[in-house]
């Protein structure tokens, strides 16, 4: 299958004050990367564009807000990300002129920014939800308004915060206890929550040997690890006395790490866990989810969360496009299922979108690089273990 689409697209929006003038455009460059990562906050951007004008490369500056947009066969538009440029670069030589921008998408705000408040003060807050605590730290960035909440559980916690951290270490405290991650919509704005491994593929991955007429994965690589993830954990609070473990032991439930459990395949893991000391304690928390937030059941929900992440290497799918856009004239994004069909190795599921590159370069063009990961991996999700073991 070949993809039509045209190469991605930018625009440009001055943070100068009082520059007034129209968002600059480009559309022309000889090799671009934007890797939409789920896993690690803030996505970079790098584009080369030597052909540009003076006036476009004059217009563009550090800080300014980027638009990047999926560009379709007839010209038509979908927003992929949104960033902010962290650098110009403009190399001048006798012969030519070379100019490149990179940057970050909008989380990189909280990457760059100490953990304060909207009047740079330190946060302290008693019983607080993990949707206050987001608000409280992205107030005084240029994430725009309007984040997006996805299976956010209603617990209680203290938050503080201290000089020493930036935003997003002081939120990621609290999301190890939330079972949740961050990451960023198209339009920029924040996603706090789970995985949506709930919706329909949105479309398939061939890379068949039988049929190759279907194919439309070119390199694919699949990555199988029973042998180091978790078989089984116990997860305690680190100031209790010894419990016995076998009643609090939880047990991975993918189906391939259940196949060689018997055979003691996988690892059995003993885990202490704290609340932390002074500003960086999270002592009052009150519910995981729906249930009373008891050292026991915190405990089990942090088994669960370590499980799922370690179960992203139990079957992990790196699987390379041309284009940028799937068989139903979508752009390929982090948060999407495909079903997944790779005869080589027998992979025949659908899996999940966790990382998307989108590259360009003048030797091999226009590629998407996906990595995937099966259902109900990297966050606890019982019922999309159930639906990926079939």
């Amino acid at each position: 299958m070949t993809d039509q689409s045209q190469p991605i697209g930018i625009d440009v929006k001055s943070a100068a004050e009082g520059n007034t003038a129209a968002s600059s455009s480009i559309r022309t460059f000889t090799s671009y990367n934007f890797d939409r990562n789920m896993l690690t906050p803030a996505s970079p951007f790098r584009f080369m564009a030597p052909g540009v004008t003076k006036s476009v490369r004059t217009g563009i500056r550090s800080s300014d807000l980027v638009t990047i947009w999926g560009i379709g066969p007839n010209g038509d538009k979908q927003q992929i990300g949104t960033g902010i440029i962290d650098e110009t670069d403009t190399n001048v030589t006798s012969s030519s002129i070379e100019y490149n921008l990179t940057g970050r998408d909008t989380l990189g705000q909280m990457v760059d920014n100490s953990a304060i408040d909207a009047n740079n003060k330190i946060i302290n807050i008693e019983n607080v939800s993990i949707i206050a605590i987001l608000d409280a730290l992205i107030a005084n960035t240029r994430i725009p308004k309007g984040r997006k909440q996805q299976g956010v559980p209603n617990g209680k916690m203290l938050f503080q915060t201290n000089t020493s951290e930036t935003k997003i270490s002081a939120l990621q405290r609290y999301l190890e206890f939330s079972n949740c991650l961050v990451w960023t919509t198209p339009q920029g704005q924040v996603v706090i929550g789970k995985p949506n491994f709930h919706q329909p593929a949105m479309g398939s991955l061939y890379n068949l040997q039988s049929d190759p007429s279907k194919n439309n994965v070119i390199e694919c690589r699949v990555r199988r690890n029973t042998n180091t993830a978790i078989r089984q954990i116990v997860t305690q609070l680190q100031s209790l006395n010894q419990v016995d473990a076998g009643v609090y032991t939880v047990r991975n439930q993918d189906r391939d790490v259940k196949k060689v459990a018997k055979s003691l395949g996988g690892r059995s893991v003993y885990r202490l866990f704290n609340y932390g000391q002074g500003n960086d304690t999270i002592n009052q928390i009150t519910q995981v989810g729906n249930s009373s937030g008891s050292p026991s059941q915190i405990g089990q929900a942090l088994s669960l969360r370590e499980i799922a992440r370690e179960n992203m290497k139990v079957l992990e799918v790196e699987a390379v496009v041309r284009g940028h856009f799937n068989e139903n004239g979508l752009v390929y994004n982090i948060d999407q299922i495909y079903n997944v069909q790779i005869e080589a190795d027998d992979v025949s599921e659908d899996m999940y979108v966790h990382s998307c590159s989108y590259e360009m370069t003048m030797d091999h063009g226009m590629l998407t690089r996906l990595r995937l990961c099966r259902l109900g991996a990297i966050c606890a999700d019982a019922a999309a273990i159930a639906r990926s073991n079939g």
